[in-house]
C-alpha cells in the first residue's frame, strides 16, 4: 500500500525550550511511532529562535521524521522591543515571528513530496497561517490545533487595527481548516458560542504528559517544605500575589516560614524579576530559565508545586489550561494553583482531586492557603502532599492515537 504524505507544520518543534514546543514534542513522537500508513514532513524555524532556544534534554523528541524544513525568522530581541514600544502593531500580526509565514512559497519549492494532508500547531499564531497558506495552494485537508485563544484573548492587547486583522484571520483559518483541535472544553465552549455553524468541527485534543516520564513516587517530606513553580513569569502571569501572601503570613506568622522555601524556575520579565529581587523575605530563590530535564528534577524533589495563571478578568475567557498541570502531575504531588474562579486551572484540580486553590487577585486567600499547607506540614501529614492521580484521557499516546484516527478519515 502506498504511504501517505503528513505535513507537520509548527515553529514550536523539538528541540526548542517553550512549553508549546514540549506539547509538540510529546504528540509528535507518539504519531511518528505510531503511524504505518504515513510518511511525516516538518515545517519550523530555523534555530535560533528567539525565546525558543534549543535544549539538549528535549533531542530525543527530534526524529521520526522523513524531510524537515527550516526557515529563519527575521527577529531581534532589541528591535521587537522598541517596537512594541512604539509600533506595538507591528508584533501583533498575527506575532513578531510574521515572517514565518511569508515564506510559504519556499515550502511549496523546497518540500519534496506533496503532503496528502496537513497539520499544524499554534502558538506562535504565524503557524496557522503558514498552514492555512499551503492548504489554500496544496489543496488537502487540514487540522488546525490552537492551544490558545486567538482574536479573543485576554493575554493580548491587540490594537484596533490588529484586532480586526487577526479577527479575520481567525475567522479564514476556522471556515478553512476542516478541522479544529482545541486544549480544553471551555475553549470548546467559547468557539461553539461564537461560530456555532463550525462547532461541528471543533475536538478535543488536551495538553499531554509523556507517559514514559512516569516515575514511582515514595511519600516523604523535605528538611523545609518545599514549593516548586517552574515556568515563565510575565504580564499578567505575576509573582507578585504570592510575594504579597508571604508578606502577609511572615507579619502574623513568621515562625510558620521558617521551616519553607519557595523555588521558582522559568523565564521572567523585568517586572517579576525586580519584585522577587525586592522581597525582604529570604525563602525564595529565583533559578532563572532551566532545561525541561531540570525543570522534571526541581518538580520530583517539591513538596508542593505551584501553578500561577495569568489574571483574566472575564470568566467566559479564562479557558487557558496550562500544559505544566500536566507536567506537575507526572511528579505526582499535590498542586497549589493561584487562578481565577471557574477558570480551566480551578476545574482541572477540583475535578481530579489533585491539591487546592487560591485567587489571584485575593492575596488573603492566598495567605491562609499557604499557612493551612504549613501547618500540614509542621503536623507532619504526609497524605497531604502525595497523589497517585495519573489520568489517562491526557496520555501523549492515547491522545497521538486519537489524532491519528482523524488523520485517517480525512485523508
Amino acid at each position: 500500500m502506498t504511504r501517505k504524505n503528513l505535513l507537520f507544520v509548527s515553529i514550536a518543534f523539538p528541540p526548542k525550550r517553550d512549553p508549546e514546543c514540549i506539547q509538540t514534542a510529546r504528540y509528535f513522537i507518539y504519531l511518528s511511532r505510531l503511524v504505518s500508513d504515513f510518511n511525516i514532513d516538518v515545517v519550523t524555524s530555523r534555530s535560533p529562535t528567539l525565546y525558543m532556544p534549543d535544549d539538549n534534554s528535549l533531542a530525543s523528541y527530534d526524529q521520526g521524521y522523513r524531510q524537515i524544513i527550516k526557515l529563519k525568522i527575521a527577529e531581534n530581541r532589541y528591535l521587537n522591543a522598541l517596537l512594541n514600544r512604539t509600533i506595538p502593531v507591528t508584533n501583533q500580526l498575527p506575532d513578531s515571528k510574521f515572517s514565518f509565514f511569508w515564506q510559504w512559497q519556499q515550502v511549496t519549492k523546497k518540500l519534496n513530496k506533496k503532503p496528502d494532508i496537513i497539520y499544524s500547531r499554534s502558538y506562535p499564531l504565524s503557524s496557522a497561517l503558514m498552514a492555512l497558506n499551503l492548504k489554500q495552494y496544496y489543496k488537502v485537508p487540514w487540522i488546525m490545533h490552537l492551544s490558545d485563544p486567538w482574536a479573543d484573548s485576554p493575554l493580548h492587547d491587540y490594537k484596533s487595527y490588529a484586532r480586526k486583522k487577526n479577527e479575520r484571520w481567525e475567522k479564514t483559518c476556522f471556515t478553512t481548516a476542516d478541522k479544529i483541535c482545541l486544549t480544553s472544553a471551555e475553549t470548546i465552549s467559547f468557539y461553539s458560542g461564537k461560530y456555532p455553524q463550525l462547532k461541528h468541527k471543533f475536538v478535543l485534543c488536551p495538553n499531554v504528559y509523556d507517559p514514559e516520564d512516569i516515575a514511582g513516587h515514595t511519600p516523604g517530606l523535605n528538611k523545609k517544605l518545599t514549593f516548586v513553580y517552574t515556568g515563565g513569569l510575565a504580564n499578567t502571569r505575576s509573582i507578585v500575589p504570592l510575594l504579597e501572601a508571604l508578606t502577609e503570613v511572615c507579619t502574623e506568622n513568621h515562625e510558620l516560614l521558617n521551616n519553607c522555601e519557595f523555588i521558582i524556575a522559568g523565564e521572567a520579565d523585568a517586572k517579576n524579576r525586580a519584585a522577587i529581587k525586592n522581597h525582604t523575605g529570604k525563602e525564595i530563590t529565583y533559578l532563572g530559565p532551566v532545561s525541561a530535564a531540570k525543570a522534571r528534577d526541581l518538580q520530583s524533589q517539591a513538596d508542593v508545586l505551584i501553578a500561577i495563571d495569568s489574571y483574566v478578568a472575564e470568566a467566559k475567557k479564562s479557558v487557558f489550561f496550562p500544559s505544566k498541570l500536566l507536567d506537575y502531575l507526572v511528579a505526582g504531588k499535590r498542586i497549589w494553583a493561584i487562578t481565577t474562579p471557574d477558570s480551566a486551572t480551578y476545574k482541572f484540580i477540583i475535578k481530579h482531586q489533585l491539591g487546592s486553590v487560591s485567587y489571584v487577585d485575593k492575596p488573603k486567600t492566598i495567605a491562609s492557603e499557604l499557612i493551612n499547607w504549613l501547618k500540614a506540614y509542621r503536623d507532619k501529614n504526609k497524605k497531604c502532599f502525595v497523589t497517585n492521580s495519573l489520568i489517562t484521557e491526557y496520555d501523549a499516546k492515547e491522545n497521538a492515537q486519537k489524532l491519528l484516527h482523524f488523520f485517517d478519515q480525512l485523508a
